[in-house]
């Protein structure tokens, strides 16, 4: 699910568009300025899934995490996102 996340996300942060270098190691991927984040936590039945995935930069991951201003926008943000793309997966 990561990689179709990285393909879906096109290897930029979702929320400030800055580029995210991935480094493919085997069947892992190592990250470098950029993080999954769960939409939906895991601790509240979200699933480590290409719907519930994003890719983030560290800064926008920590915000989102801090409970700033970005958090508020971004359930809405990434729907929008996702139905543009086409990408809702059942």
């Amino acid at each position: 699910d990561r990689a179709l996340v990285i393909e879906r996300d096109g290897l930029r942060c979702l929320e400030c568009e800055i580029e995210i270098v991935l480094l493919s190691h085997k069947k892992y991927f190592i990250s470098v300025g950029g993080e999954f984040h769960h939409i939906i936590p895991m601790i509240y039945g979200g699933e480590n899934n290409f719907n519930n995935l994003v890719l983030l930069c560290h800064s926008c991951h920590l915000n989102i995490h801090s409970g700033s201003e970005i958090k508020k926008k971004y359930f809405q943000h990434f729907e929008n996102f996702l139905h543009s793309k086409k990408l809702l997966l059942k």
